[in-house]
């Protein structure tokens, strides 16, 4: 009995000498990730990679990756993988390094392999879905639109997953643009149920009313995403939009203001106070906006010379002199 004993604490202690301190180095780097002392974490756990579990290939992975090195992250995510081949969490990172990389078709292929090994993995459909808009928006295509709607319908399909308030507000908003009006209505209706508090929600309802031709109902519904959330930008624009569309420019007028309040830096908002102001004849109002806008973005000038047009046509003095000087600087750093 005392030789078992002894032989297993040389054991023991062999093992602390051939691997010392792992448990407290490896509490330290992950302290230093934390703290995001990268540098540390790499000289902490570098030494012995070869013994490091998957959460310590993790805390090194994720700090190469804050350093840029993502071929390094890469590699060691591929050794975590190697100790569980069916790992969707590992292999989602390793997407996303790819991501980092600029290599978002195989970051697609990696992400669609996450799904695979774990069809209720939440993460990797949320990175792909977004990945599938971000090509839309840049291509202006509906195709890879599609695509996310049907990633976020096999989703809520999936029965661990379910009928949840992101991805059935997700599936309202790209209904809602896509013009599938015979099921968007109600994903934003279930969206509404399932959070009342998420303004999206009503805002795309209120559209899809509106572009299926119940007017009364979409003014409503738009209204009370307004009244409801005062510092919602996308509530108070699209409120403002609603009565631009319909010529009603003092009720836009004052819905592009809340806009504004709710943030002071949106260009919808400027770029509507502007529209409407110059309706209504207010052109310092107009000026205002879009002397901020053009400090956000050189683009505005666009909205400038539209309001200068129209001041010009009116011969409204001094405001076509000062928003043809503003159109001359629009977007040029004051430095």
């Amino acid at each position: 009995m005392k030789l078992l004993l002894s032989i297993c604490i040389c054991w023991f202690l062999l093992g602390l000498w051939s691997n010392p301190g792992s448990a407290q180095d490896l509490a330290g780097a992950q302290a230093a990730l934390k703290a995001k002392d990268y540098d540390k974490v790499i000289a902490t756990l570098t030494p012995f990679i070869e013994k490091l579990n998957r959460e310590g290939l993790y805390t090194l992975a994720e700090a190469q990756s804050e350093k840029g090195n993502s071929v390094t992250a890469i590699k060691l995510y591929e050794a975590a993988q190697s100790l569980n081949p069916k790992d969707a969490a590992t292999k989602r990172r390793i997407g996303l390094e790819q991501l980092k990389q600029k290599k978002e078709d195989l970051a697609m292929a990696t992400l669609r392999e996450a799904i695979e090994m774990n069809p209720d993995y939440e993460p990797a459909y949320v990175d792909l879905g977004d990945l599938l808009e971000k090509r839309s928006t840049a291509h202006s295509t509906k195709m890879n639109r599609y695509d996310v709607r049907l990633l976020y319908e096999d989703l809520i399909k999936r029965p661990n997953v379910g009928h949840k308030a992101p991805y059935i507000t997700k599936l309202c908003e790209l209904t809602s643009l896509d013009g599938q009006y015979d099921v968007a209505p109600g994903f934003c209706e279930e969206g509404i149920k399932l959070n009342p508090r998420e303004p999206k929600n009503y805002v795309n309802l209120a559209s899809d009313q509106k572009e299926t031709g119940k007017t009364e109902e979409a003014e409503k519904t738009y209204a009370k995403a307004a009244d409801s959330f005062a510092k919602s930008e996308i509530a108070q624009v699209s409120m403002a939009k609603f009565y631009e569309d319909n010529k009603n420019f003092m009720k836009a007028y004052n819905y592009y203001k809340r806009g504004v309040d709710a943030n002071p830096d949106s260009l919808p908002a400027l770029y509507g106070v502007s529209h409407a102001a110059v309706e209504l004849q207010k052109f310092e109002e107009a000026f205002k906006a879009l002397t901020h806008a053009c400090e956000l973005n050189r683009n505005a000038n666009t909205e400038v010379r539209k309001a200068l047009r129209s001041a010009t046509m009116q011969k409204i003095q001094p405001w076509t002199t000062k928003l043809d000087q503003l159109t001359d600087h629009c977007g040029i750093s004051k430095e």
